[in-house]
């Protein structure tokens, strides 16, 4: 035979129903209360060893009051009671063989109620996993600008706000910039509110190409569009506007061919609030489309 040591009888019994060991051998109080409580139907006794193993209780050795008490305690209970008390807890019942005829009965039984439970369960499930695709539908929906797919002014000033306590715990600032498409009333008036929604979409199809993972892209009104960038700095990010002004400069929109972009940029800074950091970016856009627009201007 080979012995295996187990942590406790729980784990002894437990790799016995996972087939990690042929059987375990405890005091029969300890099994039979598990059995009872933890494996009932799983596993039964199956013979019992030729051997005693008496059980004491202890107390601390400074306390002999306690331990006078306890065993009087002890003494008092008559081998009756001692009985009575144990047949509260666990029932003994040893197997010595197996009716076949009444196993195949059973896993009849077993394996019926086992189809029906299996078609119930793979129809919630089925219905689950569909009520899950539908609310993250609708998750993406309530922070999403339908037209252009990226985020909406109400996730977009949550993100701001979440970019502004980071910033403020870890002492690095975030930059925003604003942005608005040039003379976009005019590509309205001369093509059509339809090539309009079409120039939208090309603009958010740029930006996200050029923007890193890390960076937030938010439709913030009509045609204007905010960047969140974490953790950068004046240099870094002016850098970046510039990129974006390029890319989109470039660019051969659909029907209008071309169309540029006019940048306000700022950095948040220390402690101030989000509304005096939003009114300094509108301000630079504001002097870039006033200079002659296709720019970028660092406020």
């Amino acid at each position: 035979m080979k012995f295996i040591e187990v942590e406790n009888i729980e784990d002894g019994l437990k790799k016995v129903t996972d087939n990690k060991i042929f059987a375990y051998a405890g005091s029969l109080v300890g099994i039979a209360y598990n059995l009872q409580n933890r494996f009932a139907g799983e596993l039964k006794i199956a013979g019992k060893i030729g051997e005693n193993w008496p059980l004491s209780n202890g107390v601390r050795n400074d306390d002999l009051i306690l331990l006078n008490i306890m065993q009087k305690a002890i003494n008092s209970v008559t081998k009756e009671q001692r009985k009575e008390i144990l047949n509260k807890w666990f029932s003994i019942k040893y197997e010595n063989g197996i009716d076949y005829t009444m196993l195949y009965q059973l896993l009849t039984v077993f394996l019926l109620i086992l189809g029906i439970v299996s078609y119930f369960y793979n129809q919630k499930r089925r219905l689950h996993f569909e009520l899950e695709v539908a609310y993250k539908k609708l998750e993406k929906l309530a922070v999403t600008d339908k037209l252009t797919g990226l985020y909406n002014r109400h996730k977009t000033d949550e993100i701001l706000v979440n970019q502004k306590e980071l910033s403020n715990r870890y002492e690095n600032s975030f930059g925003v910039i604003l942005l608005d498409i040039d003379h976009f009333k005019n590509i309205n008036d001369s093509f059509g509110h339809n090539i309009g929604d079409k120039v939208l979409k090309t603009f958010a199809r740029i930006l996200k190409r050029n923007t890193r993972t890390t960076d937030f892209i938010g439709r913030w009104g009509g045609e204007e569009f905010l960047i969140i960038v974490p953790q950068t700095e004046k240099k870094s990010i002016i850098k970046f506007a510039n990129m974006l002004k390029e890319a989109i400069e470039s660019y051969e929109f659909p029907e209008v061919k071309n169309a540029t972009s006019s940048f306000g940029v700022t950095l948040y800074k220390d402690n101030e609030s989000l509304d005096t950091t939003l009114v300094r970016v509108d301000e630079a856009l504001y002097q870039a489309k006033k200079e002659g627009r296709n720019q970028v201007i660092y406020k």
